[in-house]
């Protein structure tokens, strides 16, 4: 039998996944304890893990969430009081995004959520170690199933293409009985494309960051995408965060879901091993003599409390964060029917349509800014439409962007923008598709709108997608609505729109034009902003149906030397970031400016 007082290290798994896989990587394993706090109901599993003594315990059958391991952890240090270091290790939620390539079997490490000093050093060295040196993880979870073969099937990596990272829009049906290969597909067009790991990069990744807790599972992407951007959450998990008050530890989560609808337990066995695998690499970095002189966690739980309640006023990370953000969203829409119709409209990547076009530099685009007609357009409190045209090379698309993420939603307040970027790919060069993204838009951020829309999507399905006439009908009804919010639409490129589509949305927006001088002041408006090449069916297409079209056109000479003066800004302004990049020195840079200032002809680009 063991003596509860030789324990040192506390191990907290939420379920049998995670019990199992952590008792895998014991140096050896010890009796079970001589005695226990009364009432103690907790199983543990006693050994030796390099070198420290440990005491690992798992939350009991279907008890999920804070309070149950709340329990768990008190108990825990009522029979084993020397308890210097807490962990809690298993799986959760991945929240990839473009700054964090969160994968499948990846692990995240709580950053400053209840580490001790000897802990916090542990992970910086071990952290260190790895990028000198790359880990052994894979190696490590080989060695234990090779010992213990019955394991590999559920413990064991899963094939590689099971690892899908579905667009947010993308949601599983509720309910459905079949997985998601066949219910939401594995081709490219519902998938987020990520590149493949080289040879050489670490596989799993381990990560450090925030992970956030709550009693309810995470399995909205939108939500998880919300949380992941405001609060820099790179995981989910549902028991770690009641956790603090009673038992401070380091948090380890190996990744085996996405945070979405698309749950899957392929993952959790293997997921759970790459956890243990780096929990027990940490324990390695800890001197045992040196966790010994730690204090006791039940002796610095008062200062901590103190001390966990400012980080959770400064990171904002707190259950009631995570479950308002899901309550807020399970109120976009009022029923099933008016989600799965919102999604019908998402059928183009628009976003980075948008992106891949450059910020603009400060005091350019100013030909059309402060043009007084676009003045008058910014502030006008009605339906309205306004043509830019300029030659190539002005920083149109610079403009339109600028307009979306900067200009407009700062000058025009309550409004909702909309944006479409036309290109000259079959993707993004169709009618149809800047409506349906207009109107993924609107319903994005107006979801109650979408009673506009329902009765037709009833009658057509995804048929709807290609009924430009409907689409448009959709569009100016859903406006008009006398609960809508104003609405801003910004189309940039009309000239990339295919010829049989241009003429017709020429003609929408003309006939738009028309009717919003006649119709006169209502309670809320659509104002549309059109920039293009000054192409000659262009404007034909628009003077033959409304001669009064407001325009500013940029053509020839016309403006000339504010352009060339812009774009030499641009070309300033992009060479200090480069030199400053690439630590030019001032010789360089001012040479490449110099050359760039040459060249005739130049661009925003």
């Amino acid at each position: 039998m063991s003596e509860p007082q030789q324990y040192t290290a506390g191990w907290i798994c939420a379920i049998t996944t995670e019990y199992t896989a952590a008792r895998q990587f014991l140096d050896e394993q010890h009796d079970r304890p001589d005695h226990v706090s009364a009432n103690d109901n907790n199983d543990y599993t006693l050994g030796k893990m390099a070198g420290h003594n440990v005491v690992i315990a798992v939350l009991p059958d279907d008890e999920y969430g804070l309070s149950s391991a709340t329990a768990v952890a008190k108990d825990m240090l009522n029979s084993f009081p020397n308890v210097r270091v807490g962990l809690m290790v298993g799986i959760g939620g991945g929240a990839p995004s473009a700054k964090n390539d969160i994968r499948l079997g990846g692990v995240v490490v709580s950053s400053r959520q209840g580490e001790t000093d000897v802990m916090r050093t542990a992970v910086s060295g071990l952290k260190s170690k790895y990028e000198d040196d790359g880990h052994q993880i894979e190696a490590n979870i080989t060695a234990v199933l090779d010992r213990k073969p019955r394991l590999r099937r559920k413990y064991g990596r899963p094939e590689q293409g099971s690892d899908r990272l579905y667009k947010s829009d993308i949601v599983h049906p509720q309910g459905s009985e079949h997985g998601c290969e066949e219910v939401c597909g594995s081709q490219t067009a519902g998938l987020v494309q990520r590149r493949e790991r080289e040879k050489g990069e670490d596989n799993p990744v381990i990560h450090h960051g925030v992970i956030a807790s709550a009693n309810q599972l995470m399995k909205d992407a939108i939500v998880r995408d919300t949380t992941a951007k405001e609060k820099g959450v790179m995981c989910f998990e549902m028991e770690a965060a009641g956790l603090m008050n009673h038992f401070p530890c380091l948090v380890v989560r190996g990744i085996c879901d996405y945070s979405d609808s698309h749950k899957s337990k392929e993952w959790q066995g293997y997921a759970a091993m790459t956890a243990a695998a780096y929990t027990k690499d940490l324990l390695t970095r800890m001197v045992p003599s040196r966790v010994e002189q730690e204090d006791r966690i039940r002796m610095i739980l008062a200062e901590f409390n103190n001390e966990f309640k400012r980080l959770c006023k400064e990171s904002k990370i707190t259950t009631d964060v995570i479950k308002g953000h899901l309550k807020s969203e399970e109120a976009r829409y009022l029923n099933k029917e008016h989600r799965s119709c919102h999604q019908v409209f998402k059928t183009s990547t628009y976003e980075q349509f948008k992106n891949i076009n450059p910020d603009r530099v400060d005091q350019t685009c100013q030909w059309a800014l402060s043009h007084p007609l676009y003045q008058r357009w910014r502030d006008s409190a009605t339906d309205d439409l306004l043509w830019i045209s300029a030659d190539p090379g002005c920083g149109k698309s610079v403009l339109s962007k600028s307009l979306v993420d900067q200009e407009l939603p700062s000058d025009v307040h309550g409004s909702t923008v909309c944006y479409i970027f036309f290109k000259d790919n079959v993707e993004q060069n169709s009618l149809a598709t800047g409506l349906c993204a207009l109107l993924h838009q609107l319903f994005q951020r107006q979801p109650h709108l979408l009673r506009h829309a329902v009765p037709a999507w009833n009658k057509d399905g995804s048929k709807l997608q290609q009924e430009t006439d409907e689409l448009w009908r959709i569009l100016l009804a859903a406006t008009s609505d006398v609960a809508a919010r104003n609405t801003i639409c910004v189309l940039d490129v009309l000239d990339k729109c295919r010829d049989r589509d241009r003429s017709d949305l020429i003609a929408k927006l003309a006939r738009f034009h028309e009717d919003a001088a006649s119709r006169g002041p209502r309670q809320s408006w659509l104002k549309l902003i059109v920039t293009s090449r000054p192409y000659d069916d262009i404007q034909r297409g628009f003077e033959q149906i409304s001669a009064s079209l407001p325009a500013i056109r940029l053509l020839g000479e016309q403006g000339n030397d504010q352009i060339h003066a812009e774009i030499n800004r641009v070309i300033h302004v992009r060479v200090v970031q480069l030199a400053k990049e690439l630590g030019l020195r001032e010789s360089a840079s001012v040479r490449i400016e110099q050359t760039l200032l040459a060249m005739e002809h130049g661009t925003y680009l």
